[in-house]
């Protein structure tokens, strides 16, 4: 038997990434810019695929949240804070961490995570205490997962970067105030991290001011502790927040197994010597194996403290501070009184051009020091300097970059003060020490542009585009016509919310331009214009499979779900976008059983359409059935997913079909999960259409 793919236009729409939002005020709408999501429904969304960008709008998002976000190798999903807003998850007096990260291939980007909650010093002891009511900031269960550039603090723990997770990242991050006090110790840490394999990167981090340790890479002799990149991180002043405990340790690696190969390169550690108290370990207890250190620059009472490290490549660093556990070889530098020069490094962000972390060691006691940011800003860039220790207080400089330094204030004095009943307040480490972000400003945030969602509409007949822009000051728009199809006309091309008419059949993309600020920000848009179907021939049968009656946008009318023998509808809360049917995508009729539609017929010859879209999973694989009609089978192991080429793409399925007992059965058997029909269309004549409305052949 002879049968065809049909494969919707609404593949087309799957070339270009799309922008989703989400927002405090969100209310279950269809993630656009005027009609963003809730937190919830962004972060466990099949709709966002492979490449696309979820964008967090400004505001608080009360609770806590799971992202099963899942991208690829070549295209990750990128959740990002809106530009020039301020998104902040609060996990509130919530004992669950604030973000549970699954799914993988997604990088969460510069946004904050916090937990409101004003208790901080509980009566018991111990780690797992039921009357904690602070949750973790981050924990990541994902694989190839990236936090970059988030602020994390005043949780029980900043991140959890666990076992199961390898070639994931913390890149850039802002990590202070996490913890509580016991009466044991101060409990919680920067970030706790565990590896079984591939490699983990905790890199370009500031960490500090936590109750417990700044990085704590660490377990019992059941953990792994293995291929850790630790680079260009600054950590200072852990365990600075208990009063039980003071100084502990700005870095730990190392537990009850032996760590595997870890790399810890040009990160930056202070303590304030004249405590005496605070230390960096290497090893702890178990030791590790194949240790590359080079080019750190530790201070501490006690520098670095190496344990059971077997081979320890250590070079070009230096130790303000004792040492134990090694000869260091005449690269390194190890001295016990303070170094009479300063150190000034500048750490640029690889993610974001323009903005990078400066770390100060004043050992000259200046009232202000001068920081090479030629490799960060150009000349006519303007700039702002925030202090890591009061990161959300007024900038400590800002300017027009001219070249060569940047000028820092020494002489700092606020902190961000820890929330809640913490028994210390911090003081600042100026002038002797001190750590800065730089960021490059923009003259304003760029326009939000959102062109609408996809559209069919027949020939000739006025549509209302529904686009939106939104920004500081004065915004213009105008719309434009920018595939090889333009016989377009816009009502008012600077409307974002006008009406368009296409004058001849085919796909069109129309792009809504936005420009504020000196700056300009575009989005497209796919509609397809289509003529309008004949009538249908008697005998033409068309079901929506697990929905109501209604008419298409070509005038052909589908009859409520009918012939069946089993199973349940589903509908999902979006249409399926360029396609004459985007209702009738949209639902489904499955079973976990085998099921069958039969419908009465006329002897002859037929085409039977199958109509599908995966309206429910997102991978390959994950449904697969077999079909037969009249007891012939016609599809093994199909795939809708696949066969489509990714989620929410409508294909149809064309058989031709002799019929001689006065029936059609078609009955679908489960092979993987559930089989599901969208719909069905039985034409008499028996000829599959050689140019399908709103299709292809392929």
């Amino acid at each position: 038997m002879q049968y065809c793919f049909i494969l919707a236009f609404a593949a087309f729409s799957l070339a270009r990434a799309s922008d989703y939002y989400a927002a405090p005020s969100g209310t279950g709408g269809d993630g656009s810019l005027a009609r963003p999501w809730t937190l919830a429904q962004g972060f466990n969304n099949s709709v966002v695929q492979p490449g696309d960008t979820l964008w967090l709008r400004g505001g608080v998002y009360a609770g806590t949240f799971t992202s099963t976000l899942k991208g690829s190798a070549s295209k990750p999903i990128i959740v990002r804070q809106y530009p020039g807003e301020r998104a902040t998850l609060d996990g509130g007096s919530s004992g669950d961490a604030v973000l549970t990260i699954q799914g993988g291939w997604t990088w969460y980007w510069g946004f904050e995570v916090i937990n409101s909650s004003p208790q901080r010093t509980l009566r018991d002891p111990g780690s797992w205490n039921p009357e904690n009511a602070r949750g973790t900031g981050v924990n990541i269960y994902g694989v190839n997962v990236k936090c970059i550039n988030l602020i994390v603090h005043d949780t029980s723990l900043g991140f959890g970067f666990w076992s199961g997770t390898g070639d994931s990242e913390l890149y850039g991050n802002l990590v202070y105030n996490n913890g509580w006090e016991a009466p044991d110790r101060g409990h919680g840490h920067g970030i706790y991290a565990q590896n079984d394999q591939n490699t983990k990167r905790v890199v370009n981090n500031v960490i500090f001011n936590q109750f417990g340790y700044g990085i704590h890479i660490f377990g019992s002799s059941a953990a792994f502790l293995n291929n850790f990149v630790v680079e260009d991180n600054t950590s200072f002043d852990n365990g600075l927040l208990s009063r039980t405990t003071g100084f502990t340790m700005n870095l730990l690696l190392g537990g009850g197994s032996v760590a595997q190969s870890p790399t810890v390169m040009d990160n930056d550690a202070y303590f304030d010597p004249k405590f005496q108290k605070g230390e960096n370990n290497i090893g702890y207890n178990a030791g590790c194996t194949d240790l590359t250190f080079a080019q750190n620059y530790f201070v501490a009472p006690m520098a670095l403290r190496l344990i059971a490290c077997k081979p320890a490549t250590i070079t070009q660093s230096t130790f303000v501070g004792a040492i134990q556990g090694f000869a260091p070889d005449g690269s390194n530098v190890v001295t016990t009184t303070l170094p009479p020069l300063n150190r000034v490094v500048v750490r640029p962000n690889s993610y974001e051009p323009g903005r990078a972390w400066i770390t100060v060691f004043n050992w000259e006691n200046k009232s202000s020091v001068s920081a090479d940011v030629s490799k960060v800003l150009t000349a006519g860039d303007r700039y702002i300097v925030r202090d890591a220790e009061n990161y959300f207080g007024a900038p400590v400089a800002s300017g027009v970059y001219n070249g060569g330094g940047v000028t820092l204030p020494m002489l700092l004095e606020h902190v961000a003060l820890p929330i809640g009943d913490a028994p210390v307040v911090p003081d600042h480490t100026a002038p002797q020490f001190a750590a800065f972000s730089l960021e490059r400003v923009a003259a304003g945030p760029p326009p939000a542009v959102a062109a609408g969602i996809s559209q069919a509409v027949p020939v000739s007949t006025p549509i209302r585009l529904n686009g939106m822009i939104s920004g500081a000051g004065s915004v213009t728009a105008a719309w434009a016509a920018t595939g090889p199809n333009r016989a377009v006309a816009f009502a008012n091309p600077a409307d974002p919310a006008t009406t368009a008419t296409f004058s001849k059949p085919g796909l069109y993309t129309l792009t809504l331009s936005a420009q504020s600020n000196g700056q300009t920000a575009s989005d497209q848009v796919p509609v397809l214009a289509y003529a309008a179907a004949p009538a249908d021939p008697p005998g033409t049968i068309r079901v929506n499979a697990g929905g109501p009656q209604y008419r298409d946008m070509t005038g052909l009318t589908w009859s409520a779900d009918t012939g069946f023998d089993s199973g349940s509808p589903y509908v999902t809360p979006q249409a399926i976008p360029l396609s004459a049917e985007p209702d009738l995508y949209a639902n489904a009729h499955w079973s976990a059983a085998p099921f069958s539609y039969n419908f009465n017929v006329a002897n002859g010859s037929y085409a039977v359409i199958l109509k599908f879209a995966e309206i429910w999973f997102t991978q390959p694989g994950e449904r697969t059935f077999d079909v037969s009609i009249n007891g012939t089978n016609v599809l093994s192991h199909f795939d809708m997913l696949a066969s489509a080429g990714g989620p929410r793409v409508p294909v149809d399925v064309c058989i031709p079909v002799s019929i001689t007992a006065g029936s059609i059965s078609i009955l679908f058997t489960p092979v993987v999960s559930n089989p599901a029909i969208n719909g069905i269309a039985i034409l008499p004549g028996g000829q599959c259409p050689a140019t399908p409305r709103v299709a292809r052949h392929f």
